[in-house]
């Protein structure tokens, strides 16, 4: 069943995206939450000129992602944490760090937009993480993680 979304549904679109679902799916819980119409040609030349809108504010939002992306290049991203003499941490890395971190560097990023390989990170060592711009903007940074210095 096509289906032109009315707001932006995580795993599936942004808003005036014109996506194929399941009928269950759109009947139970598009529908009802407003969050998806049913899609018509008619309403197809209806919205056209929305959509051209929304490329064009898409091409605008990539720009403000690659300014971002250039930002975070920039920046060093280490972190000194304190670690046993097996090289576990004590503490594990979290999204929390790395987006406090985009935080002081003036850095928009959300912290639901950072998504680790493993789900924790608690060794010491050199790690990938992704930060997902949009559906179509996922990009890959590498994260080094060293022990603190035993006062």
């Amino acid at each position: 069943m096509k289906i032109i979304l009315i707001k932006e549904v995580k795993e599936l679109g942004i808003k005036y995206d014109i996506v194929d679902v399941k009928p269950g799916y759109a009947k139970n819980f598009l529908f009802p939450k407003k969050l998806a119409i049913l899609f018509t040609y008619s309403l197809k030349k209806k919205y056209f000129n929305i959509l051209n809108k929304n490329i064009n504010n898409e091409t605008q939002i990539i720009n403000n992602f690659n300014k971002e992306i250039i930002k975070i290049k920039k920046l060093n991203l280490v972190f000194y944490k304190k670690a046993r003499n097996s090289g576990f941490l004590e503490n594990t890395l979290s999204k929390k760090d790395i987006f406090n971190m985009f935080l002081e560097h003036k850095i928009n990023i959300k912290i639901d937009q950072i998504h680790f390989k493993k789900k924790l990170i608690n060794k010491i060592g050199n790690f990938k993480f992704e930060v997902k711009f949009s559906k179509k903007i996922l990009k890959q940074f590498n994260i080094i993680i060293i022990q603190k210095p035993k006062k």
